[in-house]
């Protein structure tokens, strides 16, 4: 009888450990916000608010497919988010000499 009781336990051991490992692949929230810096025509870098993915690529075609491909990779198929939204900051960067400060 007492031993029955162990096999319970190690059930349901198991059963915790498969719920929060279903659980650890969900987005922290249902929409995905990237912020996205362009340095210059051929530098892209995107980084998720709230979440931990991040993405360079030499072209906004390329960062697109990039973030829907570690999207893909991080989150399981049902757990997808609703939605992914991209907010742009544009960075100029003058040389020294042009500096107006």
């Amino acid at each position: 009888p007492h031993e029955v009781f162990h096999v319970f336990v190690l059930i349901g051991a198991g059963a915790h450990w498969a719920f929060i490992y279903k659980w650890a692949g969900h987005p922290v929230q249902s929409d995905l916000v990237f912020e996205v810096r362009v340095r210059s025509d051929r530098d892209y870098s995107a980084v998720s608010v709230g979440d931990s993915i991040a993405v360079k690529a030499k072209s906004l075609e390329e960062l697109r497919d990039l973030i829907k491909e570690r999207i893909r990779e991080r989150f399981h198929e049902k757990m997808q988010p609703a939605s992914v939204s991209l907010r742009f900051v544009k960075e100029e960067v003058w040389p020294k000499s042009a500096n107006p400060y």
